[in-house]
């Protein structure tokens, strides 16, 4: 997910969570899992504060240096 920088302050990032949430949901998914990058602060800080937790980082994410995961459970 990428929010323009003319875009951002504004609740764009926490609507495109929700709607990709919404989505899992109603995919049967029970949980959504992400990835990001430590040189991308503003979206660990979006996944923390929304309830994300990390797991330990997965392929194929795990030949990339950097890498951060994270999960949140939806219902």
């Amino acid at each position: 997910m990428y929010v323009a920088p003319g875009h951002r302050g504004g609740g764009v990032a926490v609507a495109l969570l929700e709607a990709a949430e919404d989505a899992a949901v109603k995919a049967g998914a029970d949980r959504v899992v992400l990835q990001t990058g430590d040189r991308q602060p503003d979206a660990v800080r979006l996944y923390e504060r929304e309830g994300y937790t990390r797991i330990p980082v997965y392929p194929p994410y795990h030949l990339v240096p950097n890498s951060l995961c994270y999960h949140k459970r939806v219902t």
